[in-house]
């Protein structure tokens, strides 16, 4: 984090904005249907690598699963 920047001056860390991020993450994939990864980024404005981490973090804690992962029936 650069110092002085606004993160800093509020007293957010990085472990706090990971949080938030997932957080938000969260909130939108149980508050919407058949959500993407794609429609995620756009919807946060999350990178694509910080998004994967985030799902990825989420499906290997079991909270999460890819759909395509899931055999039909």
């Amino acid at each position: 984090m650069e110092k002085g920047s606004i993160l800093e001056k509020s007293g957010v860390n990085s472990l706090t904005v990971k949080e938030l991020n997932r957080a938000l993450v969260l909130k939108l994939i149980c508050t919407h249907k058949d959500v993407s990864r794609i429609w995620l980024a756009n919807e946060t404005g999350l990178t694509r690598m910080t998004l994967s981490n985030i799902i990825n973090g989420l499906i290997e804690a079991g909270f999460l699963c890819n759909v395509h992962d899931m055999a039909p029936g």
